[in-house]
């Protein structure tokens, strides 16, 4: 099994914290904890676009995690709220609440369908939407990302050579 993780690209909207379009994008998409963007009012959320990945392509995706690193702002422990949205529509949510002024992980359980049942596929992995929504209390996020686990294809491209023997492959084309 391999894994690779998908970070945003593009900021779609935000409200409520101290950063905002390509600022933001900057900030919670670059794998730094030194960098993070603070709510700084009481409605605030963020939505994102993740990156695709070539790695995936033709493969076979087990599953999904959605995760954010995210730490408290104020006195209180915020509720935060992560979706993750595919082009038939959300494939899972989650809710954790924060209670650490440290940036920490919330990752929500794998799942290996959408939330029509349908297995999750390259082209549905493609194109996939992040919302963050935390409540009230204020929260800092410092990254946004899936983490996704697939079983690469074994088919190669170019030029398999077998050392021992005559049998050559070039181009998909079998040679004895």
């Amino acid at each position: 099994m391999a894994q690779v993780i998908l970070r945003p690209d593009s900021v779609i909207s935000s409200t409520g914290f101290d950063a905002s379009s390509s600022d933001l994008l900057g900030l919670i998409n670059d794998d730094d904890l030194n960098t993070f963007t603070s709510q700084n009012q009481t409605n605030a959320a963020i939505e994102v676009s993740l990156e695709n990945s070539n790695e995936y392509v033709g493969g076979t995706i087990t599953d999904i995690v959605l995760g954010a690193t995210v730490s408290k702002n104020r006195a209180g422990n915020p509720d935060i709220s992560l979706t993750l949205i595919d082009s038939n529509g959300i494939i899972l949510f989650t809710q954790h609440t924060v209670t650490s002024s440290t940036p920490v992980n919330i990752l929500n359980a794998a799942v290996d369908a959408n939330s029509e049942g349908e297995i999750l596929t390259p082209t549905t992995i493609d194109n996939l939407t992040v919302k963050l929504n935390p409540s009230t209390q204020g929260c800092r996020v410092f990254e946004l990302f899936a983490i996704i686990t697939f079983t690469p294809n074994l088919i190669s491209k170019g030029t398999l050579k077998i050392l021992q023997g005559q049998t050559k492959i070039i181009n998909g084309k079998v040679t004895l």
